[in-house]
């Protein structure tokens, strides 16, 4: 990450002179002599991002044996009926079945946030009977977007927005 200036873990395992702490709900903060000193001309950006020297980052860890495991991102667990949905989680097990699905979620009016599975093909009932197996039922998707390929950013990283802008374009005729 650029805030960091480099690396600042290597295996799993904080360089020397590096501090990495797990806040609340495993959020992942790192100090030390590498962090950046702002954002330039955006003091708002800097104070949310830039708490006591150290960097608040959107990143979900936790520690297994001694290393740094990245889970997913905070902005990655949505409520869904009233129950926290991981979507990292569940694009875990959409990637067990087709890499090259993806889940985004969309809002809902009923239940705060619509799990969407975005795939090449498969009915949505077939698709969340897959899944019923990996990940608990009430982070099942409650629809399909059936795209050819999935749209990707400058960087090869899947275009979320643009699935999410598509999903809710297209709600009811997946």
């Amino acid at each position: 990450m650029s805030e960091t200036c480099g690396g600042v873990v290597w295996d799993g395992r904080p360089l020397d002179g590096v501090d990495v702490r797990l806040g609340e709900r495993g959020r992942v903060t790192i100090a030390g002599p590498t962090v950046f000193d702002g954002y330039l001309g955006d003091p708002d950006a800097t104070a949310a991002a830039l708490v006591d020297g150290a960097v608040l980052t959107r990143d979900r860890g936790r520690w297994d044996d001694g290393r740094l495991v990245i889970d997913g991102r905070l902005d990655e667990v949505v409520i869904s009926g009233g129950v926290n949905v991981d979507l990292a989680e569940v694009r875990r097990a959409v990637a067990t079945i087709d890499p090259g699905a993806d889940v985004v979620a969309v809002p809902d009016d009923e239940w705060g946030s619509r799990v969407v599975l975005v795939a090449a093909s498969g009915p949505l009932e077939q698709w969340r009977q897959r899944l019923r197996a990996l990940v608990p039922s009430t982070s099942l998707p409650r629809q399909v977007l059936h795209v050819a390929s999935l749209p990707l950013t400058p960087g090869g990283k899947p275009d979320r927005p643009a699935l999410v802008e598509l999903a809710q374009r297209t709600a009811g005729h997946g």
